[in-house]
């Protein structure tokens, strides 16, 4: 895999669902099959609604728009996905077995990960101990792997974050400290890239480079809609091309 594009927190909801399809069906036009080898979308797919009937018709109208898209497409889980849906609807709803794995490439293995809480209220994520032995066996397989997250396994500034700045537990994994320890202990890592605090950044943290992007939906109360995402390009170096309306608004490179 050398190119992938990223889309985080879209956030589909009854309120905005006619601008947030159009601004996704207008983003995957500049998704080409030859330039690009897979999509992946970083959790947050709805806003929980508290109605599962509700819920479950924004997964499917999400499912409809990536289902024309001209490469594959894998799902992550955010934490407004699991509200009033199990993995197991979601698995249903998305067609995909299980929602963290290995995307095997030639240049940089692909590692994506589960950090929903199921059944938990509110926006903190945790891996688990299961899923962190999983992780724990993918690192002594497979070389400097680049890891995707809906929440972030990095630090970022978040003091005028309007949705966490009050509430930094809910910014991050409640157990990333296990997480990067995992993945520092067998020596592996490119990288993270993560979503669910609605601001790209960049930052270095525990010896790793760690990318966040904006959310495609939702950046902050007062503006709905972005149409945030990431053109990610993959070899020796790892870009990050964080991209609104075909534009490149800033830029992230993993050495």
């Amino acid at each position: 895999m050398g190119r992938f594009a990223l889309f985080p927190d879209v956030h589909m909801r009854s309120g905005h669902a006619a601008e947030i399809e159009r601004e996704l069906r207008d983003a995957l036009e500049a998704v080409s099959a030859d330039a690009f080898d897979r999509i992946f979308v970083l959790g947050d797919l709805i806003e929980d609604d508290g109605s599962a009937d509700v819920d479950e018709a924004n997964v499917e109208r999400v499912r409809e728009i990536f289902a024309d898209a001209p490469v594959p497409v894998t799902y992550l889980l955010g934490n407004h996905d699991v509200e009033t849906l199990t993995r197991a609807e979601l698995t249903s709803l998305l067609g995909q077995d299980r929602f963290h794995g290995v995307i095997e490439t030639d240049d940089v293995p692909i590692v994506y990960l589960d950090s929903t809480k199921e059944a938990t209220p509110g926006a903190r994520g945790e891996l688990g101990s299961d899923q962190r032995e999983w992780l724990a066996g993918v690192c002594a397989e497979y070389d400097d792997p680049l890891f995707l997250s809906h929440h972030p396994l990095g630090t970022f500034d978040i003091s005028d974050n309007d949705w966490f700045r009050h509430y930094p537990e809910r910014a991050f994994l409640s157990d990333r400290k296990e997480t990067l320890r995992v993945i520092e202990g067998l020596g592996s890592g490119r990288g993270t890239i993560s979503g669910h605090i609605h601001q790209s950044g960049f930052a270095n943290f525990r010896n790793m480079a760690h990318v966040s992007v904006n959310a495609f939906s939702k950046e902050v109360p007062g503006k709905p809609l972005t149409g945030t995402y990431a053109d990610v390009t993959v070899g020796d170096r790892i870009t990050v091309d964080v991209t609104v309306g075909g534009d490149t608004v800033t830029s992230y490179t993993i050495l």
